[in-house]
């Protein structure tokens, strides 16, 4: 086993589907919660316990998730905040002066 991947590298051999991407975005909703009771009762010392040598603790990991979570969301917000404003921009309502026509 590569230590660098406990649970294996990911891979995805199948075509997406709708129900697998619902499926996949529950896990993603309920996760927070999960990850909660599942540290919730764990001691500072289990906290700062490296899951391998040289690895990250799982106080580490819970806080990485929450930091991949959240960067995803704010990209995925401003992905769709910025494609919306695109098809809704219109150059000739006189958004910003043109200084190149007189």
């Amino acid at each position: 086993m590569d230590e660098r991947y406990p649970i294996g590298e990911f891979r995805f051999d199948g075509d997406l589907k709708e129900e697998l991407a619902a499926g996949w975005i529950k896990e993603i909703e309920t996760l927070p919660s999960l990850l909660k009771n599942a540290v919730k009762d764990l001691t500072d010392e289990q906290l700062d316990t490296p899951y391998r040598n040289g690895g990250w603790t799982l106080r580490q990991v819970v806080h990485h998730i929450a930091d991949a979570s959240m960067n995803s969301y704010i990209r995925f917000k401003l992905a769709v905040l910025f494609r919306l404003l695109c098809l809704a921009w219109k150059p000739s309502s006189g958004a910003y002066h043109d200084f190149s026509q007189k």
